[in-house]
């Protein structure tokens, strides 16, 4: 009998123990959290913090000229005003959290302008730069009947290879265009003609997966 009343007590005892681990893990589980450690932006940005498992919140700004921040239910919807680093200070329940804010400046807008000022045949990008100069005979370009142009460096061996498509020159979009850098294909979200007549074509091209404007400019076609 003794042996039994041992043995029950064992099993209450672990089930006590059990049932607080349990408790344990629940409470760590429904801490408030943030669905951003950190933001970045740019002037102007609008973004949403998420704060989960919390039923009260309040949200104050360290610098309200940097960034201004609001709350609907759950969603703490910040916006970029200036560039500089500030902090969300949030108090969700009764835990307070920290989110640090970068803001940077907008990029200025791409100036083609100058670019119609220089009649030199070239290709340039971030990466590369092919200029032709009939005094150095190191690059060499061609375009043929359908328009596509070729720029090739005899020095490196780089090699643009540009298609204007189905449209030709004649639209200012180039819907269809393509653009081969050393053998390999570049994405372009833009294409456009910001020039062609009879002393040349100045294109204004756009890298879909950088974002980097690639100047591609032939005369004396």
């Amino acid at each position: 009998m003794k042996r039994y009343w041992v043995i029950l007590l064992f099993v209450l005892v672990a089930i006590v123990v059990g049932s607080c681990g349990d408790d344990q893990q629940e409470t760590e589980i429904l801490r408030p959290q943030l669905s951003h450690s950190a933001i970045t932006m740019t002037v102007g940005d609008i973004e949403n913090v998420t704060v989960s498992n919390a039923q009260k919140l309040s949200v104050t700004v360290s610098d309200e000229n940097i960034v201004s921040a609001s709350i609907l239910e759950n969603v703490i919807t910040v916006k970029a005003l200036n560039e500089g680093n500030t902090k969300l200070k949030i108090v969700a329940d009764n835990t307070w959290l920290q989110c640090p804010v970068c803001v940077v400046a907008e990029d200025a807008p791409f100036d083609f302008d100058k670019e119609l000022d220089d009649a030199t045949t070239r290709y340039v990008s971030g990466s590369l730069s092919l200029i032709y100069d009939n005094g150095n005979p190191g690059i060499i370009f061609s375009v043929d009947n359908t328009g596509t142009i070729e720029i090739l460096s005899l020095d490196t061996g780089a090699h643009v290879v540009f298609s204007p498509g189905s449209s030709g020159y004649s639209a200012e979009v180039m819907v269809d265009a393509e653009l081969t850098v050393n053998g390999i294909g570049i994405a372009l979200a833009d294409a456009r003609v910001e020039r062609y007549d009879n002393t040349g074509v100045w294109l204004n091209l756009t890298s879909a997966d950088t974002g980097e404007h690639i100047v591609l400019v032939v005369t004396d076609l």
